[in-house]
């Protein structure tokens, strides 16, 4: 007699977003048939089914799946699936049945959400409190107070927090000079940039900023990124004032009220 199926229910665990992906039973008597997700009951249930195993016989079913929704994804969560054939299947009462003795099987540790990047993203833009003018974002020749801080995503804005690679930081454009920390290895999930300055050369100057990663990184060679319209504001910091033309002045006034003196002395009427 043979095994006849029409539902089956899947139990699901693991810290994955089972709500942003659509599973689906494939196998000689299932085509792809999507199944229910509830949150609640934590269960994946394919319904509508029409399986029938051949006495002595044994068919092969696997789940697969796709995200229907991209968007805000947590690298390496889990999602993990089990079924006890003895609780998991409805079987119609005119055909075989399961032992009542079998055991649950999964797939271990689960299957991990896996996020690679490809692209940068300037996730903190330099900045400072100390500038006079404050149509300027940093100020000349100082580190600036707010590092650039850079992360890597995939194309949907998701972290990748494997990611392992260095970043380095230089100029696109601008007459000014970068200086301090320039390149930087990232700590798995974020590059933080320290000591970090620019050395203009005009007050006010404009720059833009440019971030890449190396070209043998763990997720290959990255776009790189850049920070446009930057403006630098040159702070006097120090008074320097010179007094060597006002003594060279002084000098020659007091040599010439001298030499007026001794003029007037010789030629006074004798008394």
């Amino acid at each position: 007699m043979a095994l006849d199926v029409s539902q089956v229910v899947v139990s699901t665990s693991g810290s994955g977003p089972f709500a942003k992906i659509t599973l689906r039973l494939n196998g000689p008597g299932a085509s792809n048939v999507s199944g229910t997700y509830s949150a609640g009951a934590n269960t994946l249930t394919f319904t509508g089914l029409a399986i029938s195993v051949a006495n002595g016989g044994s068919e092969t079913y696997t789940v697969n799946a796709y995200y229907n929704d991209t968007t805000s994804l947590t690298d390496n969560q889990t999602l993990i699936l089990s079924i006890d054939g003895d609780t998991g299947l409805v079987i119609s009462s005119n055909s075989t049945q399961m032992s009542g003795a079998n055991t649950a099987i999964s797939n271990g540790t689960g299957t991990a959400v896996s996020i690679t990047a490809t692209q940068l993203v300037l996730d903190t833009v330099p900045a400072d409190a100390r500038q006079v003018n404050t149509s300027d974002e940093v100020v000349s020749r100082i580190a600036f107070q707010t590092q650039p801080v850079i992360r890597a995503h995939d194309g949907a804005g998701n972290l990748n927090v494997d990611f392992i690679d260095s970043i380095a930081a230089g100029i696109q454009s601008g007459s000014g000079q970068l200086d301090g920390t320039t390149s930087v290895a990232t700590n798995a999930v974020i590059a933080t940039v320290s000591n970090l300055r620019y050395d203009a050369a005009i007050d006010g100057g404009s720059f833009v900023l440019s971030f890449d990663d190396q070209a043998s990184g763990s997720e290959g060679n990255i776009p790189a990124i850049t920070e446009a319209n930057l403006n630098a504001d040159v702070v006097v910091s120090l008074w320097e004032y010179s007094l060597a033309n006002r003594l060279v002045s002084s000098a020659a006034w007091l040599s010439a009220l001298h030499l007026k003196y001794r003029r007037t002395t010789r030629a006074a009427p004798p008394i």
